[in-house]
């Protein structure tokens, strides 16, 4: 029983209520009744993110529809109405949070903790079950400084959807702030409401405590007994006035629709037909045609032979089978690809050439997807109730036709469409179509339920062609799934055989390891720094020692942080992006490498961001949008160039340089390091970004196949050369006269001139750079291995090994001993368990050792202790110190 004084719903038949006191039996039943709320008065983005969260599949057809419908409606002003409470009277149930299974305990673990530490402590778990999907609501109190909080949690997703911060006064006056967007409702003067939509609950709480400090006097304590009646007051009061000002709308049981009556022998069947003798109600698997009058069954007259009507077929013609119409459905699905693929093009084109400036990057796809929606609605409607078919069937001569022979009605196109619509959607829907292949009369579920027929002259000579496609297609289809049938190895149903399983595999013997599981503790990022490892999972930030596998720190209140790149540099800081699914934003975050604890964090402005720093100047940059900030942690300006470019990629010189682009163009831009203000800017620029050689020196690959060394402050370039020379891969000073040099993949280089030092010899490639030499990896006839060369002169030393090396990678060396990673490439280009060894070139003597260390270990994080005889490996899901052979 409800209580109507609190609202408060009563599993048992008490006579009093448990909350407030109040009589249960003196309680006058109230005429419920439903309350729909006009959507036009909510702002367009609002209603758009919340289409967005419902369902990721089905907002992409919802979202052009509804926000056509929220648009006509505005411009004619009329209301938009959606369901929004299944009662006029609050109903609220007494609840226990922690008995919810669907709560999403990061958000919710999140807030409460937000709330323990400014002093709330938990009061009481509703159910609020008069909205359309219930949601659950946990309320907390303030008890020093009298103050509620509530967290609004959905009852499907388990996510916490908005919070409330309230205060009541001694004068009745009441006060919240919230972070939801809401329906503009004009409260009496004692209400003061506050709306904040998508505001975190840290800055909704913030602008609680702002706008509370105005108030002369202190909130008062209500208990729960108090509090539940007023707060039952005060939703009545809201419906009342949504309904007073045009925002909501009742719906009592009297406006419903009219549905169809029920047939006599068939009572979950709606009736069509009803009987000529007796009148009863008929569905259409119970009345019968004859002469021209409808019967059930029992008044068809004796003997008479009921005739249902059905297309007149000639020799020439008739039911159009399976194949036919597959390669018929082929032929709609590729006139539609291509009718929203020129669209977009054509928008994407046409905008960009009428507005060069401006920012358009979502307009076209948005287009594109109203417009491709309310396609495919009319191609498959209209056409079909005019002619009869549509152009894919016209090719192959198919006509759909009702049972008269006659052209579909606009009912039967419709039906039609919203099966193919479901089938679109979901599986079973799809099996429907399966059911022409065993038919007489070559009908699905679609045409049944349309009552329609597809028919062709010629059906033999079709069928027997477009069999003959389809197994073409499959076989074209299977062929390539079998060349590239290591992609459907997640599939648990086919598997992966084992030559491309891709799971990394460590052969060495390890000191110590740590696992992260994928579904309680995932690893996020991790970040090597000297004989440490940084590492973020889904619950925790830690720190390991790389020798031992210690942990130095751990902070559980540090979760699912992207590590940014790293330098050797002691005085760079340990910056990291965090993402907060619960108020939708970016932070950036500093840490105290030996501690631990957060430092400082900042929130971004825009989605997606991506870090550059050095030792002065932290840079984040996402789309057009550019901030820096100082080590610690203060803004030191932004920028937001809105137009049609976008930062592609930055780089920290004296100042900084950002490459911005479009699909046809390139920018260069020089800003100010301390002030973001445009030093120069190169429009239409033919360069594009390649290897930084040191500061201000930067290697550009031009549009016309030259490599250009360009010390970026002054645009100028110190020299060009062809692109033969092939891309710079690495640098280093050589020889006593402190000379610098450039080591490409095909030659070595002075790097003041540009002049050629020596060339590889041939059939070798750049491998990689120590102090005293050069490795090349080569194939020449039956040989292959590594070729030794003297640094400076490119005099060959020795060959090294007989195998191919995918890659080289310098791990650290010493007086002795150069130790290096490589990957061995495998015997097939399929082959995707890819070796990984460890190579170690003795210096006095150029001998070569390998050592297998294990297989797909992805971009050889590795960390070399010679003295312990000790790798250290990183992969996606664990850590690592492994020992090696000989200790």
């Amino acid at each position: 029983m409800y209580c109507q004084q609190c609202g408060i719903y009563h599993h048992n038949d008490a006579a009093v209520c448990q909350i407030c006191g109040a009589d249960l039996s003196q309680m006058i039943p109230f005429q419920d009744i439903r309350i729909f709320a006009d959507l036009t008065q909510l702002p367009l983005r609002a209603l758009v993110a919340s289409i967005r969260r419902s369902h990721p599949l089905l907002c992409v057809l919802f979202i052009p529809l509804i926000s056509l419908f929220y648009l006509i409606k505005k411009l004619t002003g009329r209301p938009f109405l959606s369901l929004n409470l299944t009662s006029k009277t609050p109903k609220i149930h007494l609840s226990d949070l922690k008995q919810f299974s669907a709560l999403h305990q990061k958000s919710f673990r999140m807030a409460s903790s937000f709330l323990q530490h400014q002093g709330f402590t938990p009061l009481v778990d509703l159910e609020d079950v008069s909205f359309v999907q219930a949601n659950l609501q946990h309320l907390e109190i303030n008890r020093e400084r009298n103050l509620y909080a509530t967290l609004h949690i959905n009852k499907t997703s388990g996510k916490i959807v908005y919070v409330t911060f309230s205060a009541f006064f001694a004068d009745g006056g009441f006060m919240s702030v919230d972070n939801t967007d809401a329906f503009p409702i004009q409260y009496p003067e004692h209400f003061l409401i506050t709306h904040l939509p998508s505001a975190s609950i840290q800055k909704t709480y913030q602008a609680f405590v702002q706008q509370l400090e105005r108030f002369p006097e202190q909130p008062v304590y209500l208990s729960l007994e108090q509090l539940l009646p007023l707060a039952y007051a005060r939703r009545t009061l809201v419906i009342d006035l949504g309904i007073e000002q045009g925002i909501f709308h009742p719906k009592g049981d009297a406006q419903k629709p009219q549905q169809a009556s029920p047939c006599y022998h068939h009572p979950f069947n709606a009736a069509v037909r009803t009987c000529s003798q007796c009148g009863k109600a008929l569905c259409e698997a119970c009345y019968r045609e004859y002469q021209q009058q409808t019967y059930c069954q029992d008044c068809l007259p004796e003997g008479a032979i009921p005739v249902e009507a059905e297309p007149f077929l000639s020799e020439q013609i008739s039911y159009a089978g399976f194949g036919v119409r597959s390669i018929a459905t082929l032929l709609d699905t590729l006139i539609i690809a291509a009718y929203g693929i020129g669209i977009y093009l054509a928008l994407s084109y046409g905008l960009q050439s009428l507005l060069p400036d401006a920012n358009i990057q979502f307009i076209p796809f948005l287009i594109t997807q109203f417009l491709l929606v309310a396609g495919i609605t009319w191609y498959l409607i209209i056409p079909l109730k005019k002619y009869g078919r549509t152009l894919g069937q016209k090719l192959l001569g198919l006509h759909v036709i009702d049972r008269y022979g006659n052209r579909p009605e606009l009912a039967a196109a419709l039906i039609r469409f919203a099966y193919h619509l479901l089938a679109g959607l979901f599986i079973f829907p799809l099996l429907g179509y399966f059911f022409i292949l065993f038919r007489k009369k070559k009908q699905g579920w679609h045409d049944q339920l349309s009552d329609t027929y597809v028919i062709t002259r010629h059906p033999r000579r079709k069928a027997l062609f477009s069999w003959m496609m389809l197994l073409l297609i499959f076989g074209l289809v299977g062929w390539q799934a079998y060349q590239y049938r290591w992609l459907l190895s997640w599939l648990p149903f086919i598997g992966a055989p084992s030559r491309y399983d891709v799971q990394p595999e460590i052969q060495l013997e390890p000191k110590w390891e740590q696992t992260f599981e994928q579904t309680t503790n995932a690893m996020v990022s991790y970040l090597n720094h000297d004989d440490r490892c940084f590492v973020s999972t889904t619950t925790r930030t830690q720190a390991l020692d790389r020798r031992t596998g210690n942990v130095l720190w751990t902070n559980a209140s540090l979760t699912a942080l992207v590590f940014q790149a790293d330098s050797e540099q002691p005085d760079f800081p340990l910056l990291a992006l965090h993402y907060d699914q619960e108020d939708d934003s970016w932070y950036l975050v500093q840490i105290d490498p030996n501690a631990g604890t957060m430092l400082w964090q900042q929130m971004l402005e825009h989605a997606e961001p991506r870090v550059v720093f050095n030792a002065h100047t932290i840079l984040v940059y996402s789309d057009t949008f550019v901030q820096a900030f100082t080590p610690d942690g203060r803004v030191l300006w932004e920028r937001d160039f809105r137009d049609r470019f976008f930062i592609q990629y930055a780089v920290l010189h004296s100042d900084i340089l950002l490459g911005r682009y479009t699909d046809t163009a390139l920018t260069l831009t020089y800003l100010d390091r301390t002030t973001g203000e445009k030093i120069w800017e190169m429009k239409n620029s033919p360069y594009h970004p390649g290897y930084v050689l040191d500061k201000d020196l930067q290697f550009f690959y031009t549009d016309d196949d030259n490599t250009t060394l360009l010390n970026v402050p002054e645009q100028r370039t110190r020299w060009e050369q062809p692109l033969s020379i092939g891309y710079v891969a690495a640098h280093g000073i050589t020889g006593t006269d402190g000379a610098l040099n450039i080591y490409t993949t095909q030659q070595a280089l002075r790097a003041d001139t540009g002049e050629t030092l020596f060339l590889y010899p041939p059939d070798t490639r750049f491998g990689a750079l120590t102090n005293d030499f050069l490795l090349l990896s080569y194939v020449q006839g039956d040989q292959q291995g590594l070729l030794l060369l003297e640094r400076k002169t490119g005099k060959v030393l020795t060959h090294l090994g007989n195998k191919i090396w995918m890659g080289l990678y310098y791990l650290m060396e010493n007086e002795t001993t150069i130790y290096l990673a490589a990957n061995l490439k495998p015997e097939k280009s399929e082959q995707f368990r890819i070796q990984s060894v460890l190579l170690i070139i003795d210096k006095p003597t150029f001998t070569l050792t390998e050592i297998p260390v294990g297989r797909n270990l992805g971009s050889l994080q590795w960390k070399i202790f010679p003295e312990d005889h000790l790798i250290m490996i990183s992969t996606f899901q664990h850590l690592g110190g492994y020992m090696l052979p000989g200790k």
